[in-house]
């Protein structure tokens, strides 16, 4: 039984975004910045004026686009699907890497939580819900310069949520399923909302009032329930199959050797194909 799901949206410093002469407010931000081609110009102005990336870390630009679509990594039919949107949005993240509009920090690396808390860049794009939680804990102290808006050309949902299942071999399978049934019900998810970010998987809780008229002061006031809501009910429904993990991390390599290394993008996506399906015909 699903617990919660990860539509993404664009979280954004405010205080990067007026330095650069961009927009802050939410909406002019989601009105100016809603196709990757603008993201990409944006970056360009972050650049030029700020001296800072639009981005910290590459596979966060990389999920956003990824997530955007129908088809990933494989079709129903497990069949390793790579040279389209996949081969797309690592082109398009590389190009930026190699331009300098992305940095190099790896997600929950110390220096990634450093430079949300500094300032550092301009754009988390491709946050999921349960980010608030990550950067409220990360940059206690930049209250009311993180706002939220909505990621450019629509919404995925980054690692598909949680679930909780009873093994057969459970001595209580009742008892057990009574549990989780009281925990995932519209009451709790929206508290797990409220505490920790975690977006409700129930689209009963979207119309729910209460759930509605959430607003986060860290946030600038962001009515976070209402955004997330609208990124939720855009998400494409996606096949992702059992060996989806094993591309994804392939991939994350050749993006951060990009990164860091500087090395050359099309080699680094050569020997990351050759390296998945060394991997997968062992399965």
């Amino acid at each position: 039984m699903p617990t919660d799901i990860g539509p993404t949206t664009m979280f954004y410093r405010i205080d990067v975004m007026e330095e650069a002469g961009l927009p802050t407010d939410r909406e002019e931000v989601a009105a100016e910045i809603n196709t990757w081609d603008a993201y990409y110009e944006a970056a360009k102005t972050i650049k030029a004026e700020t001296g800072k990336p639009i981005a910290d870390t590459p596979k966060l630009v990389f999920n956003a686009l990824r997530d955007q679509q129908e088809l990933q990594y494989f079709n129903e039919d497990n069949e390793l699907i790579m040279e389209d949107t996949v081969k797309e949005a690592y082109d398009y993240t590389t190009k930026m890497i190699e331009e300098k509009l992305i940095g190099q920090n790896a997600l929950w690396t110390p220096e990634w939580g450093t430079a949300m808390a500094e300032g550092s860049y301009a754009t988390l794009p491709g946050a999921p819900g349960w980010m608030v939680a990550n950067v409220k804990g990360n940059a206690p102290d930049a209250s009311g310069l993180w706002d939220i808006s909505s990621i450019p050309e629509g919404a995925g949902n980054w690692g598909g949520g949680s679930f909780l299942t009873i093994p057969a071999e459970s001595e209580h399978p009742e008892e057990a399923y009574k549990f989780i049934s009281w925990l995932t019900a519209p009451e709790q998810q929206l508290k797990s909302f409220e505490i920790a970010g975690l977006f409700p998987s129930t689209p009963d809780v979207y119309e729910n009032e209460e759930f509605l008229a959430t607003t986060d002061e860290y946030f600038n006031g962001a009515p976070t329930a209402k955004i997330f809501a609208e990124a939720a009910q855009a998400v494409k429904e996606v096949y992702m199959g059992s060996n989806y993990a094993i591309v994804d991390t392939e991939l994350e390599t050749a993006l951060t050797n990009v990164a860091v290394d500087g090395a050359d993008p099309q080699g680094e996506w050569d020997a990351a194909i050759e390296r998945i399906n060394s991997q997968l015909e062992r399965q």
